[in-house]
């Protein structure tokens, strides 16, 4: 049985306000020193943050970013819905998978063709950059994965024991 669609929207709506929440921490309270430094960075990455206006939307209006994360995370709740059955049934399965596909759609490509190409970012703070992704990418992926998950009670005779809860999706 999948998700209802409102819970797949629920889902993916709850994965990307958690991947912007972890993408804040990773790169403006944990990264923002060696992302930032003259003497590690790129001076066009930095020029480009901080004095050329426009500025991102990052900086200038964080609000949109949001919403543009949620509505990637509603795209991507609709792939797992999508993919479920074919996939392991047990939810860490589903969260690496989910994440690798969140990461390398949607984070490498980013990086490797924003940062890395454009704006000439050393090759190190690239790496320290695709680390930060993989664990918002990690953290929406779980999100989504487990409000997706549907829980159902077997009656025990068909459980085998008295009250044991199976997820739908993994008992098919």
């Amino acid at each position: 049985m999948k998700p209802s669609v409102f819970k797949v929207v629920v889902a993916g709506l709850g994965g990307g306000a958690a991947f912007w929440v972890v993408t804040f921490v990773m790169f403006v309270l944990v990264g923002s020193g060696p992302l930032f430094d003259p003497a590690l960075q790129s001076p066009k990455f930095i020029r480009v943050w901080t004095e050329l206006e426009p500025l991102p939307l990052f900086a200038s209006a964080p609000h949109l970013v949001l919403l543009a994360y949620a509505l990637f995370g509603v795209g991507y709740a609709l792939l797992l819905r999508s993919v479920a059955r074919a996939w392991p049934a047990g939810a860490w399965a589903r969260i690496w998978r989910l994440a690798a596909v969140i990461w390398g759609l949607s984070c490498a490509f980013f990086e490797l063709l924003g940062p890395a190409n454009l704006l000439g970012e050393p090759p190190v703070l690239v790496a320290l950059e695709l680390g930060f992704w993989a664990v918002a990418a990690l953290a929406e992926a779980a999100v989504v994965v487990a409000l997706q998950r549907q829980r159902v009670h077997e009656a025990p005779a068909a459980a085998g024991k008295r009250g044991r809860i199976v997820v739908a999706e993994d008992a098919q």
